[in-house]
């Protein structure tokens, strides 16, 4: 009966490090994307809490967080094209 780890995480112990440059590296960007936007500043809150949420997953939980973070920018997406 072997130990369980997330995906992301190597036999080793270690993290995919690949994989946690690409989640830290849309993270900023989503980031960026929210600080461009022409919303009003409790509507930048609200966006930047929830994001803050998937960078807390992403240090327990890579894999998961990546896929929060891909529904995450596809509502920002959506947002944005509406504006």
């Amino acid at each position: 009966m072997g130990v369980e780890r997330p995906a992301d995480q190597h036999e080793s112990g270690l993290v995919d490090v690949n994989r946690l440059l690409d989640v830290t590296d849309r993270l900023r960007q989503a980031r960026e994307r929210i600080l461009s936007m022409r919303i009003s500043t409790e509507a930048k809150g609200r966006w930047q809490r929830r994001l803050g949420i998937i960078a807390t997953t992403a240090q327990s939980d890579l894999e998961r967080a990546s896929e929060q973070l891909d529904r995450f920018i596809a509502e920002l997406d959506r947002t944005r094209r509406r504006r």
